[in-house]
This record gives C-alpha cells, sequence and structure tokens, in this order.
C-alpha cells in the first residue's frame, strides 16, 4: 500500500511511516454491557522517520464485525513468506532510525551449495548470515542500521540449474559515510562473505564476477529507488514450495529500529476528515489492496497503518486545522 504525492518529495530515499492508534480514556462504566468501548475522545498518530501503515490491527474494539483477537499457539516451521511476515516486515521498514542509503545482494556460489537439502541450505545461510552480521556489527561498530530479506530462487545455470538457492537483499545506513566510503565497506563485505561461505577455486572466482557486477550493488538516492526495493524483495512471494522450514524471511542489521517516534494527538472529528483525504488517495491502488485500505479507514475505532509520505501527512493535518475544507486532497 505504497501512497505518495508530489509534494515536498526531497531527495533522500526516505520512507514514512505513520500509525494511528486510539487513545482509550474511558471508564468501565462508560462501557456497555459487552465490555465495547461507546466513545474515545482523541486519537494518537505515531510517526517514525521511515514508511504511513494502513491496516486491522486484529483487536478493533466496538464492533466484533471488524475482528477480534487471534488467539496464537506455538508456532510450526516456517514454509513461507507469508503475508503476515510481510506485512510485520515491511512495518519494521517504516520504524528505521535512517533512510536506506546502500542495497546490497548477498549469493552463494553452486559449489557450497552443491548436495545439499532445502533444510542443509536454510541452516547454512543462517548461520552464514549470523557471522556476516556479527563481524560487520563490529567492524563498524554502532553506526551500521539496516534489514536484510532472504529469497530463494531457482538457479538458472550452471551445475544446479532449477534448484531452489538462498540469497540475501540488504539495505544499509552508515551516518556520514561518502560514496566511497560505501562502496570500500560493499567490497570489504563482499570478500568477508566468500570468506564465511566457504567459496574455493573457480567457483569463488565466479562469486566475485557476481558480487563485484554492477547489479549486485546500488545507491538508494530517492523515494523511487526505495520504493522499488519493497516492490522487488518485499511483496514478492517466493517461487520456493516445500514442506521443509526455510527459516526466517527477513531481520534486522545493528540496533535499527527507532524507539522514539513523534506522536501527535489529533480530535476524533480531525481524525474522520484525515482519513477521508486518505482514502482520496487511494485511487490508484489495485482493487485488493483498496478495498482493505478502505475498510479500516472508514471504521471510527479501527487501528491501522498507511503508507504515505511524512510531508504529506503534515500537509493534511495543516489544511484541516486551518479549517478549509474541500472535496478531495488539496495538493
Amino acid at each position: 500500500m505504497n501512497l505518495t504525492t508530489s509534494r515536498n518529495v526531497t531527495e533522500t530515499a526516505c520512507i514514512s511511516h505513520i500509525t494511528e492508534q486510539v487513545v482509550y480514556r474511558i471508564k468501565k462504566s462508560e462501557c456497555n454491557q459487552d465490555n465495547r468501548i461507546v466513545e474515545a475522545d482523541r486519537q494518537n498518530l505515531i510517526i517514525y522517520n521511515g514508511l504511513v501503515l494502513v491496516r486491522d490491527n486484529g483487536k478493533v474494539l466496538g464492533s466484533n464485525s471488524l475482528g477480534v483477537d487471534k488467539k496464537r499457539g506455538k508456532k510450526g516451521p516456517i514454509t513461507t513468506y507469508s503475508k503476515d511476515s510481510r506485512l510485520n516486515h515491511m512495518k519494521h521498514l517504516a520504524m528505521l532510525k535512517f533512510p536506506p542509503r546502500f542495497w546490497f545482494d548477498l549469493t552463494y556460489t553452486d559449489g557450497v551449495m552443491e548436495g545439499l537439502s532445502v533444510k542443509q541450505r536454510r541452516e547454512k545461510s543462517s548461520d552464514d548470515l549470523h557471522k556476516f552480521i556479527i563481524w560487520a556489527e563490529r567492524k563498524y561498530g554502532h553506526e551500521i542500521f539496516g534489514m536484510w530479506r532472504r529469497g530463494w530462487m531457482p538457479r538458472l545455470s550452471g551445475i544446479l540449474k532449477g534448484q531452489h538457492l538462498p540469497h540475501f537483499h540488504n539495505i544499509i545506513t552508515v551516518p556520514k559515510f561518502t560514496d566511497k566510503e560505501y562502496l570500500d565497506m560493499y567490497f570489504r563485505m563482499a570478500d568477508k562473505w566468500l570468506e564465511i561461505t566457504g567459496a574455493e577455486g573457480k567457483y569463488k572466482a565466479d562469486g566475485y564476477r557476481v558480487l563485484y557486477n554492477e547489479k549486485s550493488y546500488r545507491f538508494i538516492n530517492s523515494q523511487k529507488s526505495a520504493r522499488k526495493y519493497m516492490n522487488e524483495y518485499i511483496s514478492k512471494q517466493d517461487e520456493l514450495k516445500t514442506g521443509e522450514s526455510i527459516g526466517r524471511s527477513w531481520g534486522h542489521i545493528g540496533d535499527s529500529i527507532e524507539r522514539d517516534p513523534e506522536i501527535m494527538e489529533i480530535k476524533n472529528d480531525e481524525m474522520i476528515l484525515l482519513k477521508r483525504m486518505m482514502r482520496k488517495l487511494c485511487k490508484g491502488l489495485n482493487k485488493k489492496v483498496k478495498y482493505g485500505l478502505n475498510f479500516c479507514l472508514k471504521h471510527r475505532l479501527t487501528k491501522f497503518f498507511v503508507l504515505m509520505e511524512k510531508q504529506t501527512i503534515y500537509g493534511m493535518l495543516e489544511f484541516i486545522r486551518a479549517g478549509d475544507l474541500c472535496e478531495g486532497v488539496p495538493f
């Protein structure tokens, strides 16, 4: 659900995140017999540096028809990159302390994966990634922030042609790094990755050729680049179909999450107008996404998240509080 406008688009790759959350200031006596909330006076917008977040959070007070808390039992093996996992991945991207600045891919050579089952490939890739992240965090201290995404795609050539191998897509930020420093860091990472994975001989030469190819790394200099990363590697479902565990599909590099977001308290009437404007921006979405988003935005006590530029939200609130009402979005 990526909603953007042309207002105040900056040159950085900032993804902004706003989560709406109802502030319940209701005494028990003010609830009805079913313990459902009768009214709430104000609501909170929780604003992160990164993307704006919109969907029903499961528990919606005020109407059982809008959702209930799900009882979660013991988790089974992870066999797919599920819808819930993708949504959580998007939310965590929105909470990054710093906008992503550099994007790089880490792949495996045929030699180190030949003869391994899906389970063994998952275990090896998890172990290799763990060692790689520990090395990166020690090398760059507390200055590296980012996220990784593990995907499973079939090989298009080589001795493992047609077999599914894991690979990692990564986005990182190191504040105050110049472009040259990013490139120097990446090439050191590429060397370390081949060392950790155990590539040898001609396979190691193949690994260098892939990792040093310009398609394996790039700078994220704009909103468009950030959206491209999301569209290609977060919304996309893996092609691997298996009953075996494929492990976690995403995670963090460094202490990357912003834990002190901006919180704006707004009146219910302002939230109604804000949701109305958001719905106007949904016209370009596909029907399935648009339906779910509209459902959340129509109901007053629904928690939701929206992918939207930060300045767009500020512009909407400024317009609403000025008392200038009109149809649609005023910018």
